[in-house]
């Protein structure tokens, strides 16, 4: 059976489109039209409330990738998002994973890290061991509904998502003295990283 693959966008907002996301539904409806996409939630960054960030489920990472390479809906989507967005300043990750993404997208939160660089000598493996350090600390934490991690499929890229009941509890769980030793060697290997806490509206519901 294909793994799932998960894919963020970042994007950059403007005017309306930070206080109402109905303006979003025509690009929304496109992508969840295209074949295999299995769930889409958005939200915008509690930290910065220009950031929009769409998480799209797909079948597999060939689904996504047909959307892209599929012209005429492809411009449709950007000449909708121009309307609330500037579509030259969207960032998109696309990993493959294992884990069960449901449990994280139905919570009412997810925060978001998208390590950008790693510091010298660090490889891809470092930042994965060190994520997985993290989950058995943090997944147990009072608040959390699971969390996955994975290096993007076409860039030395990473991301990091775990769901929360409410964005105390992550801050909560990252004060934890036992926490606290792995959070140090997190920051040892990675170097540039984005750390957003997204409020998470559901357009279609994923079922594992």
């Amino acid at each position: 059976m294909a793994r799932p693959c998960l894919e963020v966008f970042v994007a950059k907002l403007h005017g309306a489109c930070r206080t109402d996301s109905t303006i979003l539904n025509p690009v929304l409806e496109t992508v969840g039209a295209a074949e295999g996409c299995l769930g889409i939630y958005h939200g915008v960054a509690i930290e910065d409330s220009s950031l929009l960030l769409i998480f799209v489920v797909w079948a597999t990472r060939e689904d996504g990738l047909a959307l892209a390479h599929e012209k005429t809906r492809f411009e449709k989507i950007a000449e909708h998002f121009a309307a609330c967005g500037d579509p030259d300043r969207i960032v998109t990750l696309q990993t493959v994973l294992d884990a069960d993404l449901a449990p994280i997208l139905h919570a009412p939160y997810v925060s978001f890290d998208h390590v950008l660089s790693t510091r010298p000598g660090k490889t891809s493996e470092d930042v994965l061991r060190a994520a997985e350090d993290i989950h058995w600390v943090i997944a147990p934490a009072e608040g959390c509904t699971g969390g996955v991690s994975g290096k993007a499929v076409d860039k030395d890229e990473w991301m990091v998502v775990y769901g929360w009941e409410d964005p105390k509890h992550h801050a909560q769980a990252a004060r934890q003295e036992h926490v606290k030793p792995v959070g140090k060697v997190w920051h040892e290997i990675v170097h540039v990283v984005i750390a957003l806490n997204v409020p998470l509206t559901t357009y279609k519901k994923y079922e594992a």
